[in-house]
């Protein structure tokens, strides 16, 4: 049951966020360091987005990129790195081609509907344009 954790009675008792200032119920467990948190669904979502972002800026993402930092009652999570929201969309535009390939492996890139799409107007746009 996801939200709960077992106290030393055996009972399920709930978990809310970490985060600053969310009450929501618990979704994930992070063990930085030697530290337990819990996140809701929505503050793990930020979590993975950060990761996601150092991992197109730098090449890698780990957890020790990420620095917890205390605000109030809670934590906020933050990188060590600073990160460039302009580099970050330039490295997801470059490899946004590639994603879900296996390093090392090749492989075929489908078409989407939509470039094929895109294709067929630039054809007929050239053609209109040659007469």
């Amino acid at each position: 049951m996801k939200g709960t954790f077992l106290n030393a009675g055996g009972l399920r008792l709930p978990v809310s966020c970490d985060y600053v200032s969310c009450k929501d119920e618990g979704y994930v467990e992070l063990t930085l360091g030697s530290r337990h948190y819990v996140l809701c669904r929505k503050h793990y979502l930020i979590f993975q987005d950060l990761m996601q972002k150092l991992a197109l800026q730098y090449g890698e993402a780990t957890l020790t990129n990420v620095k917890v930092v205390k605000a109030g009652k809670g934590i906020r999570l933050e990188s060590f790195k600073p990160l460039s929201d302009k580099e970050v969309e330039k490295s997801l535009r470059s490899s946004s081609r590639f994603l879900g390939l296996v390093k090392g492996v090749l492989g075929v890139i489908e078409e989407t509907v939509s470039e094929k799409v895109k294709r067929s107007r630039r054809s007929k746009t050239k053609r209109r344009k040659s007469r």
